[in-house]
């Protein structure tokens, strides 16, 4: 075995460990997006009071990235059955959310989400954001920033229903991890 088909090995294995995703990102937006449709659960107006409540208290769930405060704000916001993906995983749900971010909180010493704009698109609303992380398990005392934009659903009541992010999780985490870290810069200089 050659040093680049050990990577991809090594590269399949550690996203299948960290991510265990039961559908593939597309077919897990699609199914999302059709159970989350205005048919299904209403439209939140656009300019009202109910939206701008709405996408403040989502803002809210990450202004404060601690488990304490995860477990005051995430079901504040999302829906019962809402759906997430972070391109790290698939979870449905809003105590597997909360379970979810909650743990997230608990494996960094810190983590400051800046929501730097939003806008609306018919009943889709798109944040772009920063993320600053310090980890504890490694790089510690390192503050490793990442971009990316949230896709957004509310519900009439202005519950999230459904949250996908776009960001580059090899840049913004998985090159930060020893050793497959150093496999994903080989990839990335050999391309």
């Amino acid at each position: 075995m050659n040093l680049k088909s050990g990577l991809i090995i090594l590269a399949g294995v550690f996203m299948g460990c960290a991510a265990p995703m039961p559908k593939g990102s597309y077919k897990y937006q699609q199914e999302s997006l059709s159970a989350t449709s205005v048919e299904k659960v209403g439209r939140l107006e656009a300019g009202s009071e109910a939206e701008k409540e709405a996408i403040a208290r989502w803002k809210n769930v990450f202004a404060d990235f601690t488990a304490e405060a995860l477990k005051k704000t995430v079901r504040a916001s999302y829906a019962k059955d809402a759906w997430f993906y972070d391109t790290l995983k698939i979870v449905r749900g809003v105590d597997a959310i909360e379970h979810y971010l909650v743990d997230s909180a608990n494996g960094v010493v810190s983590c400051k989400v800046e929501i730097q704009d939003g806008w609306r698109s018919g009943d889709e609303h798109y944040f772009r954001w920063e993320m600053h992380i310090v980890f504890k398990k490694f790089r510690k005392g390192e503050v490793n920033s990442s971009v990316g934009i949230s896709h957004v659903r509310f519900d009439k009541n202005g519950m999230v229903v459904m949250h996908h992010d776009y960001w580059d999780a090899a840049d913004g985490l998985f090159e930060k991890v020893p050793i497959f870290g150093w496999g994903i810069r080989r990839i990335k200089a050999r391309l």
